[in-house]
């Protein structure tokens, strides 16, 4: 597990108002392993790190211990999973965060959530630039509340707004499910076809879908590459 630096104290709310001013928990050690940087070097290279993006931590019960049982801490867990990070909005507006889960016992190790309560689960949202944070359990463990906590963190710590970037990405998608309409469709056609002038005109249109969709991509790209705001 990495460790995150510590900080000052935690605020922590039932619901989603409780606001305050996709990595596994693993990682390694920061910095250019050949070198070996002194210490000191390691320490202010994670502090960039961490200072980069804001950091949204799920604390949950670990699901492989569950043994099948779908109740407790295990049922609650998945309920959390399914109804939070199901919702569409949640997943993409959580690209603007350093994703990290973590099992309670490995939480518990970490000074930096020393004090978000010892609810499962449990999501924490750290702006560590800032030490501002929020910890949302219970009732606030819904889409569309967790969502506005989304908006409210990420606002502060980047330019852009972080609904408009999230509609524009839903914008998006839809555009990748028509061009895999009409990449099934000229499929189809494919193995319909055994002119070989179509064939060819086929493939060249197959070609040019493929162009559209790198396209798509680097404009995805683009509009995740967002500006921090001044402390």
């Amino acid at each position: 597990m990495r460790r995150l630096s510590p900080r000052r104290a935690v605020v922590t709310g039932d619901a989603a108002g409780g606001a305050a001013d996709d990595e596994a928990g693993g990682g390694g050690t920061v910095g250019d392993e050949a070198a070996e940087p002194a210490p000191s070097t390691v320490e202010a290279r994670r502090q960039d790190e961490l200072r980069a993006r804001p950091l949204l931590v799920f604390v949950h019960t670990d699901p492989n211990a569950c043994d099948g049982k779908c109740e407790g801490a295990c049922q609650r867990y998945f309920d959390a999973d399914e109804e939070v990070f199901g919702d569409e909005k949640v997943s993409l507006g959580s690209r603007a965060f350093r994703r990290l889960w973590m099992t309670p016992e490995d939480a518990a190790k970490e000074p930096l959530l020393a004090n978000t309560t010892e609810h499962l689960p449990r999501l924490v949202i750290l702006d560590i630039a800032r030490d501002a944070s929020v910890v949302v359990h219970g009732k606030g463990l819904k889409a569309k509340r967790f969502y506005g906590q989304l908006k409210k963190a990420s606002d502060r710590f980047y330019r852009e707004r972080l609904d408009g970037i999230v509609r524009k990405h839903l914008k998006m998608l839809g555009t990748y499910d028509k061009l895999a309409q009409r990449e099934s469709a000229i499929q189809e056609r494919l193995t319909r076809t055994k002119d070989l002038r179509k064939v060819h005109d086929l493939e060249d249109d197959l070609d040019g879908l493929r162009d559209e969709r790198q396209e798509l991509d680097r404009k995805v790209e683009d509009l995740w590459d967002l500006s921090l705001r001044d402390l």
